[in-house]
């Protein structure tokens, strides 16, 4: 299945938490709040098709990544107070992959050189090929991690994070000038004020 479908059936089923959030006075349990955020329709997660390939990028507010990626589980309070310092920080996870469903390193390598230089770009070099650009500022990758899950997907997922704090208007668009595939230079535009009014977490 494709990346694009799969953010097809994705949103599908986010939709119900979009209904619960609806007519819930706004507030949304831990597992609601996670499929909201991941539903495209809500505007954190972005897709373009390019070469062959399709770039997903997803915004991660702090209390998806406390929720998601820590595994926290706590009253409202205490993932409020386990998300203050990633506040100062923008982060994002883009996923690379190929329509056909290849693996995108071991399809683009025409020899085992050619593979550990492509793993060495994601691991080390391709942060400096994103920026998040916020008004008149370009604010430089500040962490990269490429992840990796061998035998499981064969996508390339990169997390990254910006050293800056959200402003209270306006856009942030992330920008990714691709070296490895040809990609080109990709945009992916998020809406501040989407941000900002997102549901609110309830007690479970």
């Amino acid at each position: 299945m494709s990346v694009m479908k799969k953010i097809i059936l994705s949103g599908a089923i986010a939709g119900v938490a979009f209904a619960v959030w609806a007519f819930s006075g706004n507030r949304l349990t831990p597992s609601e709040y996670i499929g909201f955020l991941e539903d495209p329709e809500n505007g954190l997660v972005q897709a373009k098709d390019a070469g062959g390939y399709t770039v997903n990028v997803q915004y991660k507010p702090a209390e998806y990544q406390v929720l998601k990626e820590l595994g926290f589980i706590g009253s409202v309070a205490s993932i409020d107070s386990a998300c203050k310092d990633l506040r100062n920080m923008q982060a994002f996870t883009i996923t690379l992959s190929r329509e056909d469903g290849n693996d995108p390193l071991k399809a683009c390598a025409k020899s085992d050189q050619e593979y550990y230089s492509l793993v060495k770009y994601f691991s080390f070099d391709a942060a400096q090929d994103i920026i998040l650009v916020v008004g008149e500022d370009t604010i430089p990758c500040g962490f990269a991690h490429m992840e990796r899950v061998n035998g499981i997907s064969p996508d390339i997922k990169m997390l990254l994070s910006f050293p800056y704090s959200l402003p209270k208007g306006g856009n942030i668009q992330l920008i990714y000038a691709d070296q490895a595939f040809n990609l080109g230079r990709l945009k992916f535009m998020f809406d501040t004020d989407r941000i900002r009014n997102l549901p609110d977490l309830k007690n479970h």
